[in-house]
């Protein structure tokens, strides 16, 4: 499997991925520190900064799947994720949507990705830690 990484952060989704057998072909990531991080990492991969630029994303190869993790379920952060999916089609996408706060821009974000042809689903998974709980 061949896999681009959205919002990358430091890599850590990225060397799981790779842990498993699929290949990174870019990144896309603005912070200039985690950018410096992933290009001693990943030296040869293709990273760009800017996931609304269209010439930029003209550079990013097809793959098969999508991994990004955007911070917050804001349009800040949701519309660069369909404009790369709408810009390189993905077979799947994995979706981190990391966060407490339940929106309607996450229920309009799934409902675009339908629009585009996309099986959508999707869950929350937590467990409320009790005092005295060992954390891991």
């Amino acid at each position: 499997m061949i896999f681009g990484s959205l919002y990358s952060g430091i890599g850590g989704a990225d060397l799981g991925l790779e842990s498993i057998g699929w290949r990174l072909a870019w990144q896309i990531e603005r912070d200039q520190l985690r950018r410096e991080v992933l290009a001693r990492r990943w030296p040869e991969v293709l990273r760009i900064i800017n996931a609304t630029d269209d010439a930029s994303l003209t550079l990013l190869e097809p793959v098969d799947i999508l991994h990004c993790e955007p911070q917050e379920p804001t349009p800040e952060y949701v519309w660069p994720v369909v404009r790369v999916i709408n810009a390189v089609k993905p077979g799947g996408a994995i979706i981190d949507l990391a966060t407490r706060h339940s929106t309607t821009i996450f229920q309009d974000f799934m409902r675009i990705l339908v629009n585009l042809g996309y099986r959508v689903g999707g869950g929350l998974f937590a467990r409320r830690l009790e005092s005295g709980d060992a954390v891991a």
